[in-house]
């Protein structure tokens, strides 16, 4: 009996119970076995030699598998670990963000109240100014016109000054 053999029980008791065909791994191994019995009975190769070794892994598998739930409750509790940091960094984050939420709303509400209080006076401002700038009967306003403040006309600007050709 080689360890091929016995790789190909497990697969194929692993095959049984994905389709669905045996219940549980015990069933699935079963009827494995009895599959591989009728072939190494026409063989000639002995079903006691090759029960014994399919004990054997069964054995070496229990073991696995109880190292492994030795490992689960151990890696189950780093994952509580793990968890607890994962919440507690959650809760203060979000501790923050509401913290500054909250001083963002207090200095919109600061700025609306500038703002409408800067608005108010500059009405009050151009209100003054225009009861100011009223002219007084007799009074003329001095013109102010200078091609700086955009107070000229075409004929006062040459289009050669701005754009040279060349030969002058």
């Amino acid at each position: 009996m080689n360890v091929e053999t016995i790789q190909k029980i497990n697969d194929l008791a692993l095959s049984l119970l994905n389709q669905g065909l045996a219940s549980n791994r015990e069933e699935a191994a079963r009827q494995a076995e009895d599959i591989f019995k009728k072939r190494y009975e026409n063989t000639g190769t002995s079903y006691s030699e090759l029960r014994g070794r399919m004990e054997e892994v069964a054995s070496v598998q229990k073991v696995n598998d109880n190292s492994n739930k030795e490992n689960t409750d151990i890696s189950q509790t780093q994952i509580k670990e793990i968890l607890m940091q994962n919440t507690n960094f959650l809760v203060k984050t979000i501790k923050e963000f509401q913290e500054k939420m909250s001083l963002m709303e207090r200095e919109i509400v600061q700025l609306k109240h500038r703002a409408m209080s800067t608005q108010a006076t500059r009405e009050i401002v151009s209100e003054n100014k225009s009861e100011q700038s009223a002219p007084v009967r007799g009074e003329d306003k001095p013109s102010t016109s200078h091609p700086r403040s955009g107070n000229y006309k075409d004929a006062d600007v040459s289009i050669e000054k701005y754009f040279y050709m060349g030969n002058r």
